[in-house]
């Protein structure tokens, strides 16, 4: 059986950071003052909010200047409610993914109710496999022609 690998979303999520007024000044400066999603030139007074570019809860880091980016107010809540919409499918992904987990460590590892390993039985001599010859083999021909009525004549 393959490892599953857990989905992007589903990854743990790394702890918030605030960035200082200085890295925010070098921020502004290293994005020349633009909003990432509509590329509008923030003027000098205006309100711009710095954030992950690729949001905590969707699998993002604090790693400064590269995950994060200025936004203006305009298109601050339209990008907010995207990735609202994405850590919500990270949760329910991650909850998935345990549920999976357990029911998987259930079925390998019979447990019984003291907590010790219950005594599982041994399987018993080779497993033949297929039970029957396949479809259009010389055995499966030379069986249904046994079992033919024979024309008494």
């Amino acid at each position: 059986m393959t490892k599953r690998r857990p989905h992007p979303y589903a990854l743990p999520i790394e702890k918030r950071k605030r960035l200082s007024k200085k890295r925010r000044a070098e921020l502004f400066l290293l994005r020349k003052g633009r909003c990432h999603s509509c590329r509008r030139k923030i003027e000098a007074g205006e309100r711009w909010i710095a954030e992950h570019y690729v949001s905590l809860e969707c699998g993002g880091t604090n790693e400064f200047p590269a995950n994060w980016d200025l936004t203006c107010r305009d298109c601050f809540h339209p990008k907010n409610k995207a990735d609202r919409k994405k850590a919500s499918k990270g949760r329910r992904l991650r909850e998935r993914e345990a549920e999976h987990r357990a029911t998987m460590a259930a079925r390998l590892i019979p447990v019984d109710v003291r907590g010790a390993l219950a005594d599982t039985p041994e399987p018993k001599g080779k497993r033949k496999w297929p039970s029957r010859p396949f479809p259009g083999s010389k055995k499966d021909r030379a069986m249904r022609a046994a079992r033919r009525p024979q024309c008494a004549s």
